[in-house]
């Protein structure tokens, strides 16, 4: 038999737990779902995105869930298609990727779809649409789930694009991809 190997997962004891919840805002984890969308490799292997798009979100201890949705120009006259993401849950040794957002390909960080178990299976729709909750900039989709994506003791979050929406009409066709961290 092998040396036991031992996980750094623990609970404190003997400490006084107040029920809470995290409070905090929505944060752009994609601002280009209109571009095009990754490969079959990167959606495969996420360390190898190279784009300006996607920002890893960083998550804080208390975070155990995550909802998301898009956004859009409200002067978007035509929706033509919704885009599709994959949830990803990034784990590092030191439970942080550079500031750069550059992640380390090298076997150190470790993903778990947190969309789907299944590595090859389709991802999540945000669907647009012209009856969207809005303010005078934006309009939101629907989050995808009222109870989130659990984030599995994750650092970060990374959101990939699988399929690329397409808007037209107003004066911006950018489509973000927005995440509210929760516990």
């Amino acid at each position: 038999m092998a040396v036991t190997r031992t996980s750094d997962a623990k609970i404190a004891d003997g400490q006084v737990v107040y029920p809470s919840s995290v409070q905090s805002n929505w944060v752009i984890a994609h601002e280009s779902l209109e571009a095009t969308a990754e490969t079959g490799t990167v959606l495969l292997t996420p360390a190898t995105y190279a784009g300006t798009g996607v920002h890893p979100v960083k998550l804080s201890g208390a975070v155990t869930r995550v909802l998301i949705r898009a956004r859009y120009d409200v002067g978007t006259t035509t929706l033509t298609t919704s885009p599709v993401v994959r949830l990803y849950a990034v784990f590092t040794p030191l439970g942080t990727i550079p500031a750069t957002g550059v992640i380390p390909n090298d076997g150190t960080v470790r993903f778990v779809r947190i969309d789907n178990a299944d590595n090859n299976a389709a991802g999540v729709i945000l669907t647009l649409s012209a009856n969207a909750i809005r303010d005078s900039v934006y309009r939101y989709t629907n989050v995808v789930s009222l109870t989130g994506s659990d984030m599995l003791g994750a650092c970060h979050l990374l959101v990939l694009t699988e399929t690329a929406g397409a808007v037209s009409g107003g004066a911006n066709t950018n489509i973000d991809c927005e995440v509210l961290l929760v516990n």
